[in-house]
């Protein structure tokens, strides 16, 4: 499975992830998952510093997501600056993309 993101980037789940910081993207039976490594002091403070969750596309690039104990469904966006650098949009986060 491939996924299109927006300015025609794929990721191939079998060769690697879109990891942004302490985020990676995940294929898992077919399924997306998003799955976050809270690292430094506040990760200290943590019982699991990991979290991993269900990604349900919405349209291409774009994707929601509803964390643990919560009814509020999330976005996460991926999108290309004009300049062409791929970035992450998830909360009050935007992020490059840092591996492949």
């Amino acid at each position: 499975m491939h996924l299109i993101l927006s300015g025609g980037r794929v990721i191939d789940p079998a060769t690697g992830h879109d990891a942004v910081a302490d985020v990676r993207i995940l294929e898992r039976d077919g399924t997306l998952v998003m799955r976050s490594t809270m690292t430094g002091p506040l990760a200290e403070m943590l019982p699991d510093p990991v979290q991993e969750h269900v990604l349900t596309p919405v349209k291409e690039g774009e994707f929601a997501l509803r964390q643990e104990g919560q009814q509020n469904w999330n976005s996460l966006v991926f999108y290309t600056l004009p300049t062409g650098e791929p970035y992450m949009h998830f909360g009050v986060r935007a992020a490059p993309k840092v591996a492949s």
